[in-house]
């Protein structure tokens, strides 16, 4: 996604992952969600204005992410791996940090959603109210 390589109103290309029926099948339901392409928009626009690849935007949000203490790369060639490790040397300022994490904040509609209420409603295995006490 970070490549440019795909696009919400373009239909992926064979010959790349989500062009591939397996891949596409799992994974091209994100291609689907504006909201993927509302945050790639941010992450491209910062790229764009520091000259930089928005993989490298990504790698060094996620890096500087609190609690985060490993990245792990995606690289395929030689030239996506030096990329990558390129996103070491970015510092992100604070404004674009905050940009990037306002647009993408965690939607979880947990206790609310489909998943908790189904989870609410299943019927529970029988338990006995009291629990025998072993004799010795």
């Amino acid at each position: 996604m970070l490549t440019g390589k795909y696009r919400p109103d373009a239909t992926p290309e064979s010959g790349t992952r989500l062009g591939h029926p397996a891949y596409g099948a799992v994974f091209g339901g994100k291609t689907r969600e504006e909201r993927t392409w509302e945050i790639l928009s941010v992450v491209r626009d910062i790229a764009a204005r520091r000259g930089i690849t928005p993989a490298q935007v990504a790698l060094a949000w996620t890096a500087a992410r609190p609690g985060v203490s490993s990245v792990l790369l995606g690289a395929r060639t030689l030239e996506q791996l030096k990329g990558n490790l390129a996103a070491v040397e970015v510092t992100l300022t604070e404004d674009e940090t905050r940009q990037l994490d306002l647009i993408s904040e965690p939607r979880i509609d947990y206790p609310y959603g489909p998943m908790a209420q189904a989870l609410r409603s299943r019927p529970l295995a029988e338990v006995p109210l009291t629990m025998p006490i072993a004799k010795k």
